[in-house]
């Protein structure tokens, strides 16, 4: 029951945070097709930049706060000092987290201004349903402890180290597939 319900804490506060990179990126988006289809691949590559650089500072802000913050934050959500202190657990690796899922979200957008879409699905595919979900399976169930330690904690935390990890290989995936897409010319 802790377990769970420090989870379900962990998975709330990752949901909230990433409502603002789904925002940039779909804004920013929107942004970067309307100059490809100008034909201004100059102003796309600007707004992709500027993009990156806003979504990188506002993940930063909104992790240092939830490390800092992560106590508090688990304690609006329950009054449980168990599962505050699980949660309060959970919450450096949804840190961690956050960064590699907003850079991963605005790149699947912009990606997409770029035609681009069977590599983001196959890295999905294989990274997060393999690698983090199977992983984080693994991890909980037959593998390393987690950090913790005991049951409870283990199958909580070994999931979302398994899925920090692979959220951010397909974060530095879509970036590298990104850099490629930006650099390479486009037809007017």
């Amino acid at each position: 029951t802790v377990a769970a319900a420090s989870h379900q804490i962990a998975a709330s506060m990752a949901a909230v945070l990433y409502m603002v990179p789904l925002s940039v990126a779909i804004s920013c988006s929107s942004r970067v097709s309307f100059w490809l289809g100008a034909g201004n691949a100059v102003q796309a590559r600007r707004v992709v930049v500027l993009s990156l650089r806003l979504t990188g500072l506002a993940a930063l802000v909104s992790s240092a706060v939830l490390l800092v913050a992560r106590q508090t934050i688990a304690g609006w959500y329950s009054a449980s000092p168990e599962v505050v202190a699980f949660a309060s657990a959970l919450l450096l690796w949804v840190a961690l987290y956050h960064l590699a899922d907003a850079t991963q979200c605005l790149c699947a957008f912009l990606l997409r201004c770029y035609r681009i879409t069977i590599g983001p699905l196959i890295l999905y595919g294989v990274l997060l349903w393999g690698l983090g979900l199977w992983g984080g399976y693994r991890l909980a169930y037959y593998g390393i402890a987690g950090v913790m330690g005991g049951v409870a904690s283990q199958s909580a935390t070994s999931f979302w180290q398994a899925t920090t990890a692979a959220l951010a290989l397909v974060a530095v995936c879509m970036l590298a597939l990104l850099w490629r897409a930006v650099r390479r010319p486009q037809a007017a």
